[in-house]
């Protein structure tokens, strides 16, 4: 049986950053949380194709977000687990 649970987690305000800043920011946050409260083997789903493909390392990561995708990316070189999966734009979901 495949079991899987899903992480939900709060806000955060991001200032002026822009929307791929913060998407990134809130794609690492958000792992970082999983970590945290010991969710291991992640399967990371989101809307932008950029964040998605640099965190696959398919493409050269765009300079505003290389330091937020380093961190996130540090996570997997430190043997946690977590694929990537592209998830269907906003106006495919209904988001």
């Amino acid at each position: 049986m495949n079991k899987s649970n899903t992480l939900r987690v709060g806000a955060t305000f991001y200032c002026t950053a822009s929307i791929l800043v913060a998407q990134a920011k809130v794609l690492r946050d958000g792992l970082r949380v999983a970590i945290q409260v010991g969710f291991y083997n992640l399967i990371i789903e989101g809307v932008s194709k950029i964040i998605i493909q640099a965190l696959d390392e398919t493409i050269q990561i765009p300079w505003q977000i290389q330091y937020i995708t380093n961190d996130t990316l540090s996570w997997r070189n430190q043997s946690i687990p977590f694929t990537t999966k592209q998830y269907l734009p906003r106006s495919k979901h209904g988001g």
